[in-house]
């Protein structure tokens, strides 16, 4: 993708620090999700995902200063059905 927008912050000459908004160049982000479900009794399930991205930015405004990166996340969810008695 073209125009990444990312703040930037400087240091200006009194001493103060600025924030604005640069188009830093071009980023890259691709990912993968995977969930399921299962049933362990009738009473009990469980499910759970897990989530993978990589990103890459190509930065204009820092020279060398190019990031990329791996991230991942994972959850697990147990359902339990209580009788209605």
């Amino acid at each position: 993708m073209t125009g990444q927008i990312l703040s930037y912050a400087a240091l200006l000459p009194d001493g103060s620090f600025g924030t604005t908004f640069h188009n830093a160049g071009n980023a890259v982000t691709y990912g993968l999700e995977w969930s399921g479900n299962y049933k362990v009794s009738s009473w009990y399930k469980m499910n759970g995902s897990v989530t993978g991205f990589q990103y890459k930015l190509d930065n204009q405004i820092e020279k060398g200063n190019n990031q990329d990166g791996f991230s991942w996340f994972a959850k697990v969810n147990a359902f339990v059905t209580l009788p209605r008695d």
